[in-house]
């Protein structure tokens, strides 16, 4: 028993550190203050704008990626395919333009810090000054 339930310890473990935390960011200069509702809203295509008013504009990872797959299950609920047909949607109707495709954190971090209106996603772990954490999950 001893040795199912370490097992069963470590087992967890690893899952936590193959699924770091995820942490919604914007430029630095950006005091906008939002909750996981608001960025949903934003990443389905729902809302173009911070809870402010201001414009958004998204940045995303390619529908292939890691981040991009735990960011959608664990903030969208959705898999990437589903919100991709989401954007072809919005985008086949003229309802919407899709956030723009980043190759790897560091261009997404790049791309929030010269942007005054942007917002992103990386791993916590990625965090720079350059950078604001608003939401954490």
């Amino acid at each position: 028993m001893k040795k199912l339930l370490l097992l069963a310890a470590l087992s967890i473990a690893v899952f936590k550190s193959a699924w770091a935390d995820i942490v919604v960011i914007v430029n630095s200069s950006n005091d906008v203050v939002m909750a996981k509702s608001d960025v949903r809203r934003i990443y389905m295509g729902k809302s173009g704008q911070f809870p402010n008013g201001k414009p958004t504009k998204a940045m995303n990872y390619e529908s292939n990626n890691a981040l991009r797959h735990q960011f959608d299950k664990g903030l969208l609920n959705r898999d990437p395919a589903q919100i991709q047909a989401l954007w072809a949607k919005l985008v086949f109707t003229g309802q919407g333009i899709p956030p723009t495709i980043a190759a790897n954190p560091q261009d997404m971090i790049n791309f929030v810090k010269s942007e005054p209106n942007a917002i992103g996603y990386i791993n916590e772990s990625d965090v720079s000054p350059e950078v604001r954490v608003v939401i954490k999950f």
